[in-house]
């Protein structure tokens, strides 16, 4: 992509922080940066609408590091975000997880930090990178000390987020992690089941799993 404008490269175009990301910046008269766009599906309405706006769409398959590589050529600036719920709903990952006798959510935990660790390998070998930008949660496990060992969407980009700070010491200097707030969305979308909070007497709030 020819461009004078330095190069951002955004992660999970499609979604709710990807997305918001690059609306910020088309929103911008002009933009500061050339806009490169990451998504599973480039036919999606979505990448289709970034296309026709102007931004560079590509595939892009955290389980392929090659794929990141071309993916994060000539990068100024990389924003991260990987999809936890993605992994765990997916019946293919179930089906693998089922038959090796491992608990959907460790396999989902491992599988994400796994695709974490890929971009993070893929993003320290960018010679032209400025900024790294890394969307992260709380590592719950170590910071209640072993009392919430399930919380593993938040886990997962924590253990990923401890290997770049400890493998890549150089790229760390020009990290921001990123630790987003819980998106009020969930308490009304169709994921509410699995969030909303329930009152199960008085003055006691009961919340289900995964925050719990």
């Amino acid at each position: 992509m020819s461009s004078t404008k330095p190069l951002l490269v955004v992660l999970g175009a499609t979604g709710k922080q990807g997305g918001s990301v690059l609306a910020y910046f088309l929103s911008l008269s002009p933009s500061p940066y050339a806009l490169r766009a990451l998504t599973r599906d480039t036919s999606s309405a979505r990448a289709v609408l970034l296309a026709s706006q102007g931004v560079e769409v590509l595939s892009g398959d955290f389980d392929n590091p090659q794929s990141l590589d071309a993916a994060f050529n000539g990068a100024s600036v990389i924003f991260s975000v990987t999809d936890f719920w993605q992994s765990m709903l997916n019946p293919s990952l179930r089906e693998k997880a089922s038959s090796s006798g491992v608990n959907i959510g460790i396999y989902s935990r491992d599988y994400e930090a796994q695709q974490n660790k890929n971009i993070i390998d893929a993003a320290a070998k960018v010679s032209t990178l400025e900024r790294f930008i890394y969307s992260s949660l709380a590592n719950t496990s170590k910071l209640s000390r072993g009392k919430y060992v399930h919380v593993y969407h938040c886990d997962s980009k924590a253990i990923a987020e401890e290997y770049g700070k400890s493998t890549y010491p150089k790229l760390w200097e020009k990290t921001n992690v990123f630790y987003a707030g819980f998106y009020l969305e969930n308490y009304v979308g169709d994921a509410r089941a699995l969030f909303c909070p329930a009152l199960v007497c008085h003055f006691k709030v009961s919340f289900r799993p995964p925050l719990c």
